[in-house]
């Protein structure tokens, strides 16, 4: 009984310390490490050895995952930018295995200590965080010291010796599938295939389960594994399950190889061991697993095109989503106007692309509940919108460039797309809002609606897609203002006369008008800043340094600055 209880209390600092890591990266992510991530989407092989680090270093490939699902569901990067990460995490999930092997984990209790004294004292947020990191690795040795210490009462278990005699994976496929599928359902369970692998290790080691039964149910713990990141994508975007999906998929491909060669793969792996004079069982079990995880990700790297168009086919979308990445180009400091133009015209492209979209999904899910999907999509767009913006700022700033006016042309544009997808979001939010209480949009508002949406959506469509800038354009706008004015006033007219449970959803309506009148704003300061340029006002200075700047202080010295003439 004691020495049940001891294993599921190492099991329990096991799970609360990969816990502790798990909201540590979480929160890492949300900042400069989802910058890095993003920064190595452009080197497969980088994006592998970095899976492989953010994973050996939070001793978790479900933590690595989770994190991707929701950059990839964001639209951060794409579902084959995932691929490379997810790979590299599959091969560092034997790290924990490996700590053990070594006997690393029993110098838990001194990490442990220093990480609570370090974030109880210290007040720094980086320094703060480095021993929260201490604490959470502490915590996780622990309990690998607890497990390994405390199955060896399994083995005294006549039932449990039965069991194993029964079902010896070295003289029976049968025996090797139970097992295998043992490995599965238990790791599903305590989602950890480190914390089984270890309690196997352990057992082993004290000659309770022969190597051959040990490999069959590490090898099932590998697919058990990934159950933790596929319940994590079933609420979330289409693109977050694809994600989940590959991770799932990898594993059953490397299962399936470790079954198919199990018998030379265990026997090759033990003669490695004997060679290097490792035969204790336990390491031989942690090589071997880390031999076909290897050999899965050798045969699947140069799948990768493959498995993500394979697994797009299966997990398909219900509207065809943009994908694309946002390029942000160098500004050389003697580019010309025509070609800083074609630059950046390239950038706003993309992002008008986005914006139409999330016109298209926000009216749909106006006027139908069913669609809430799309609210997913929406918010995916305007994190990527906000996310390019931010880049596309930067390079601006940064330039050295001296065409004042197309520089800020860009930005102006910019910052009034950024505008756009925000009032968009929020139409979004009315509408969740109204569909959460009942309400059914009537005839005559929905007639309302309609008219604005259509008329916004003309605009935009002259202006921000076929780049129409023409002074008629711009009358035409200040008709759209007054025309959605004249909705807001018959809207609220209807106060007056409305029955009381009612008057929330004509408050909404008349909201979701302000943000289409909001959106038309936009689009006529888009619109405006074009016709100055074109025709020479030149109202708003982009300011640059004229000659390239000598040393570093020159450069700080001469930072451009936005003013008006």
């Amino acid at each position: 009984m004691t020495g049940a209880l001891f294993l599921f209390a190492g099991l329990a600092f096991f799970i609360f310390g990969i816990n502790r890591l798990n909201y540590l990266l979480a929160k890492i992510a949300g900042g400069s490490l989802q910058e890095k991530i993003v920064n190595l989407t452009k080197n497969d092989f980088v994006k592998l050895l970095s899976g492989v680090g953010i994973t050996a270093l939070f001793q978790s490939s479900n933590a690595t995952t989770v994190i991707l699902v929701s950059m990839t569901g964001a639209g951060f990067i794409t579902v084959l930018e995932s691929t490379g990460f997810i790979l590299g995490a599959n091969i560092a999930s034997v790290t924990t295995a490996w700590i053990v092997a070594f006997k690393i984990s029993e110098i838990a209790i001194p990490i442990f200590t220093v990480g609570v004294l370090g974030d109880f004292f210290i007040k720094k947020k980086n320094l703060k965080r480095f021993f929260v990191f201490l604490t959470g690795i502490g915590l996780i040795f622990y309990g690998l010291t607890m497990m390994s210490d405390s199955v060896a009462f399994i083995s005294k278990s006549k039932f449990a010796m039965y069991l194993m005699s029964e079902f010896n994976a070295e003289v029976s496929i049968p025996a090797l599938l139970l097992l295998t599928v043992f490995g599965v359902l238990f790791t599903a369970i305590i989602q950890s295939s480190a914390a089984t692998t270890v309690m196997i290790m352990s057992l082993a080691a004290t000659g309770f389960i022969n190597l051959h039964s040990s490999a069959a149910i590490v090898l099932g713990s590998t697919l058990g594994a990934t159950i933790t990141a596929f319940l994590a994508a079933m609420n979330g975007t289409v693109d977050g399950k694809r994600v989940a999906f590959i991770h799932v998929f990898i594993n059953i491909i490397g299962l399936i190889i470790g079954l198919l060669v199990f018998y030379p793969s265990v026997t090759f792996t033990a003669f490695i061991a004997n060679l290097i004079k490792e035969n204790n069982v336990a390491f031989t079990i942690v090589l071997y697993l880390t031999i076909v995880k290897i050999v899965t990700v050798i045969i699947l790297f140069p799948l990768r095109n493959m498995i993500t168009s394979l697994v797009t086919k299966i997990i398909k979308d219900k509207y065809e989503t943009l994908n694309i990445r946002m390029e942000i180009p160098k500004l050389p400091f003697g580019a010309s106007s025509l070609m800083i133009k074609t630059k950046l015209s390239d950038c706003m492209d993309v992002m008008m692309k986005h914006i139409q979209q999330m016109l298209f999904f926000s009216y749909k899910y106006l006027f139908d509940a069913k669609e809430a999907s799309v609210v997913q999509i929406i918010e995916r767009y305007e994190n990527f919108i906000d996310s390019s913006h931010k880049k596309l700022v930067k390079a601006i700033s940064e330039s050295e460039n001296s065409n004042n006016e197309v520089l800020w042309l860009f930005l102006k544009m910019s910052d009034e797309v950024e505008s756009m997808a925000d009032h968009i979001k929020e139409i979004a939010k009315y509408a969740t809002r109204m569909h959460e209480v009942g309400f059914t949009i009537s005839v005559a508002y929905r007639n309302v609606l309609k008219e604005a949406e259509e008329l916004v959506y003309s605009l935009f469509k002259q202006v921000c897609v076929k780049m129409n800038y023409s002074e008629e354009l711009v009358k035409q706008a200040d008709i759209i203002e007054r025309t959605i004015r004249a909705h807001k006033r018959e809207v609220f007219s209807s106060l007056t006369s409305c029955v009381t449970d009612r008057y929330e959803e004509i408050l909404h309506i008349t909201d979701i008008l302000s943000e289409y009148s909001k959106i038309n704003h936009s689009i006529k300061r888009i619109l405006q800043v074009n016709l100055d340029n074109i025709e020479g006002r030149g109202i708003f200075i982009w300011k640059a340094p004229t000659a390239l700047p000598e040393n570093k202080e020159t450069v700080n010295e001469n930072k451009g600055s936005i003013t008006s003439s």
